[in-house]
C-alpha cells in the first residue's frame, strides 16, 4: 500500500500510518480528489485504448482490465473513505466475477487460435454459432 502511495505522489502528513489512511481520506477531500483524479485518468486511458486498438483482442482486453482496476479502486476509496464495508465487497465481487470473465474469454482465445490459427478481429467477427 505504501508503494501506492509513492507512486501516485499522494501526499500524506509525516508520521501517519497506513492504518489511519481511512480517517485522512475521510477528513481530507484533497487526498479524496486526488484518488479519484487518477482512477479517472486510468478509466480514460482504458478508454482510448480500447478505440485505439481494434485490430488484436487480447490486446484489446488489457485496457478493458484496467478499467475494472479503476472501479475496484474507486469502490475501495469510498469505501475508506466513508467507513462503509459495502465498497469492499462490490470490489471482491468484481474480482471474483472478472477471474472467472478472463479465464472463459482465454479460454475461448485460444480454442478460436486453434481453430482459425488467428485470433483477428475480422475474422472473428465472421463467426456463426
Amino acid at each position: 500500500m505504501e508503494e501506492l502511495l509513492l507512486i501516485v505522489n499522494l501526499e500524506l502528513p509525516p508520521g501517519l500510518a497506513i492504518q489511519d489512511l481511512a480517517t485522512h481520506l475521510h477528513h481530507d477531500s484533497e487526498s479524496l480528489e486526488q484518488l479519484l483524479t487518477i482512477l479517472k485518468n486510468l478509466t480514460e486511458l482504458g478508454i482510448r485504448g480500447i478505440l485505439l486498438n481494434r485490430r488484436n483482442i487480447p490486446i484489446m482486453s488489457m485496457p478493458i482490465e484496467s478499467m475494472l482496476l479503476a472501479v475496484n479502486s474507486n469502490f475501495l476509496v469510498f469505501s475508506v473513505s466513508s467507513d462503509d464495508m459495502m465498497g469492499q465487497s462490490f470490489a471482491s465481487l468484481v474480482s471474483t466475477v472478472a477471474a472467472a470473465e478472463s479465464a472463459i474469454g482465454l479460454a475461448i482465445f485460444v480454442i478460436t487460435f486453434r481453430v482459425r490459427g488467428t485470433i483477428a478481429v475480422e475474422f472473428i467477427n465472421s463467426i456463426q454459432g
